[in-house]
């Protein structure tokens, strides 16, 4: 499609392209050989590429991820990828793997590692390649056995000697190895997350910025900051010691300047700006747009039927409506479920009682709402004054005594 963007990732890199009358032609510069992926909408393509090397891959957009075929030397490492995505899909997934028996666990573990094992020894795959895979089989097996206990909730003295210490010996500050090897990057990532989560001496953010300020400065510390510093920098009263904290520590350039774009917005959606506005459809027929809230406070929930943590936010907020019920506060859910799940959210506004007015955006993610106010993650709350200004962006959650203090602080 005409405008639309293929991404193209690998070791060090990254960059986008524009597609234009449906095809893309241009030169990229990689700076090493290793295993780059063609990502377009949700479509991963991988390819194993080398400098001076010419690529040529055609696809229908509508199905690429089947129906791609690229021209040799690249189409025998597609087809192992395809066939490896098989193998982890029966084997090796961590939906299958958490959810089976210590013993099933281990021979599943086994049996998929093999299965891949064996499409290297066959596939007349660059050796680079293949050496680069055979880490990643080690390394994917010690990053299942140390999540499995934590997945599963079982004690660690009550598996066998494979689940005591997986990750005995396994050096996680290799820099060059996070950057060549995606299955290491993913296991260095989980470890410091899981680190981090189970530190109760401070609230979530003020743990992360402890411990990510305790790396080293490089790579690992450039992509766990980046990583998890995009969702918490939004405009709140912490967002300019974020975005002073991600620059001070922070040394990759491009990361930088993406972040500086993404603060330079939010600062149209901080305290006492107008807020942007939406006109979305109600379950209760016609639509509503914020504008007919005019008068009273508005405080916005964007939420969708499938988001997990949304969900559990549910009876706390129907709590918080019955307990303002008589104030100058109207509660709105927006809805950004995909026109296809329609009657899944209509289904579940009736079977769970909701209140407040609900209402589906217009357009999913890409709803104009959502855009403007930046959300890459839910659920989110916003609450808006009335007279349309935003007093908080990215407001409490119902859970959180903390809304509580807000409305008392306003007066409801």
């Amino acid at each position: 499609k005409t405008d639309t963007k293929l991404i193209v990732e690998g070791p060090g890199y990254s960059k986008d392209f524009t597609i234009v009358e449906g095809v893309i032609k241009d030169t990229f510069i990689i700076q090493r050989s290793g295993l780059y992926s063609f990502i377009y909408q949700r479509n991963r393509l991988q390819a194993f590429l080398e400098p001076g090397q010419a690529i040529k891959f055609e696809g229908d957009a509508k199905d690429l991820q089947t129906s791609a075929e690229f021209e040799p030397p690249h189409q025998k490492v597609w087809d192992y990828y395809k066939a490896k995505k098989d193998i982890t899909s029966k084997y090796l997934s961590q939906r299958r793997l958490f959810g089976l028996e210590p013993n099933e666990f281990l021979a599943s573990l086994e049996a998929g590692s093999k299965l891949v094992d064996s499409l290297l020894a066959v596939g007349d795959l660059p050796s680079e390649l293949v050496s680069l895979e055979k880490e990643r089989i080690q390394i994917d097996e010690k990053k299942n056995t140390y999540i499995y206990p934590l997945a599963t909730d079982k004690k660690i003295d009550d598996l066998s000697e494979q689940f005591q210490d997986p990750l005995a010996g396994v050096d996680l500050t290799d820099e060059e190895k996070f950057i060549e090897n995606p299955s290491y990057a993913e296991l260095v990532s989980t470890h410091f997350n899981i680190e981090m989560n189970q530190d109760t001496s401070a609230g979530y953010e003020d743990v992360f910025l402890k411990r990510v300020s305790a790396l080293p400065e490089g790579n690992i510390r450039n992509s766990i900051l980046y990583g998890t510093m995009q969702y918490l920098l939004t405009p709140n009263e912490r967002l300019d010691e974020f975005f002073t904290f991600f620059i001070e520590h922070s040394t990759n350039v491009k990361d930088i300047e993406k972040m500086k774009e993404q603060y330079d917005l939010f600062q149209s959606l901080t305290n006492g700006n107008l807020s942007p506005q939406f006109e979305y459809e109600n379950y209760n027929g016609g639509t509503s747009a914020l504008s007919d809230y005019r008068g009273k406070y508005v405080y916005i929930d964007v939420w969708a039927t499938w988001c997990g943590p949304c969900i559990g936010e549910i009876p706390s907020l129907k709590e918080k409506e019955a307990k303002y019920h008589d104030s100058n506060v109207e509660f709105v859910s927006i809805s950004i479920d995909e026109s296809k799940a329609y009657d899944t959210w209509r289904n579940m506004v009736k079977d769970k009682e909701l209140g407040g007015s609900q209402l589906m955006a217009d357009n999913a993610w890409q709803s104009k709402f959502v855009q403007d106010y930046q959300i890459k993650g839910i659920p989110r709350f916003i609450l808006v004054d009335p007279e349309g200004m935003i007093v908080s962006a990215d407001a409490p959650r119902p859970s959180s005594d903390k809304l509580d203090e807000t409305f008392d602080e306003l007066g409801l």
